[in-house]
């Protein structure tokens, strides 16, 4: 940084403000629509009103800077290329999975211990259950899909059986606790798969747009519960999961996104020229004995001129 003295000031004037590319609020936008894996069955059933097809609420993360209250300006972003904004499997907000009939060892488990060589394993003739009870508003809203990768042998119900389950729920805070729409997808696993080649299952899963607060007149939380299940008739089979978890958007990197699209209003945009040259790599200046106290300001663009330099402070002229 430099510091310059007014005496060295040949000419200044104010700039304009430029608002065209101002941003106070981010909306990033993650998925507009379901992807992966197909559901085999979907729908939205809303308590006194019937059974639709689900309106999908697109997957987004916000941030707003507090300077939105007085400038207003919201603009929509797609995720930048290559980013993934789930969370890892082994993150400590990801709970630990609900297992019937099946083992499931460790804290993390190894369905999301992050080896891919682990797993949860179930046998014989029972009903089989890995399920992720979301119940919690404040981490079920982050819940976008799941990823699963088993392997299946055996004999297996067509009924019942080689399924998971995403369901979304909007229901009314407690004390009430009511539920008030449900949006269900079912998805089936392959019939047989050799144990040592697993199977990939991937979805996003959105929640039905019924329930967003711009589209209700009342207020309601959110629930989420995965359930992935296996029905063998044998006691013969087996199954294998090697990794089952729900998808999270990782708040703290989708902050750090949203962050860098911020875009506030020049306060005091000014153009400057001062006798002599200024080093171009300083990003930032002081003029000492500004009329009214001294100036400091971020250069936005700096020129040369006849042996003078012409800075623009905060943007460019």
């Amino acid at each position: 940084m430099a510091t310059i003295a007014y005496s060295d000031v040949l000419e200044w004037h104010p700039l304009p403000i430029d608002s065209q590319d101002v941003v106070t609020k981010v909306r990033l936008l993650i998925a507009g629509n379901r992807a992966g894996a197909e559901p085999v069955e979907q729908r939205t059933s809303i308590v006194n009103e019937g059974t639709f097809d689900i309106v999908p609420e697109p997957v987004v993360y916000e941030y707003e800077a507090p300077e939105h209250a007085t400038y207003g300006a919201v603009k929509s972003f797609a995720l930048p290329e290559g980013v993934n904004p789930f969370l890892e499997q082994t993150d400590d907000v990801i709970p630990e999975p609900e297992a019937v009939n099946i083992s499931n060892p460790g804290s993390p488990s190894a369905v999301r211990d992050g080896d891919p060589d682990t797993y949860a394993e179930g046998t014989g003739a029972g009903q089989m259950i890995l399920r992720y009870m979301l119940g919690d508003t404040s981490i079920a809203h982050l819940c976008a899909g799941f990823r699963l990768r088993y392997g299946l042998t055996g004999t297996y119900s067509t009924a019942i059986g080689r399924q998971v389950l995403m369901q979304h729920w909007h229901y009314t805070p407690p004390p009430d606790g009511q539920q008030r729409i449900l949006a269900h997808r079912r998805y089936e696993m392959q019939l047989t798969n050799e144990i040592d080649e697993p199977t990939e299952m991937y979805a996003i899963s959105t929640w039905d747009a019924r329930g967003a607060v711009e589209n209700r007149s009342e207020d309601l939380v959110k629930a989420a519960v995965i359930w992935a299940e296996a029905n063998p008739t044998s006691a013969g089979g087996a199954w294998r999961v090697y990794e089952f978890y729900p998808l999270f958007l990782n708040e703290e990197l989708l902050e750090g996104i949203a962050k860098a699209q911020i875009r506030l209003p020049a306060a005091t945009p000014r153009r400057v020229v001062v006798n002599g040259i200024l080093d171009p790599t300083d990003r930032e200046h002081t003029i000492t004995g500004w009329p009214g106290g001294d100036f400091t300001g971020a250069v936005a663009r700096l020129t040369y001129e006849d042996g003078a330099t012409v800075v623009d402070f905060e943007e460019p002229g």
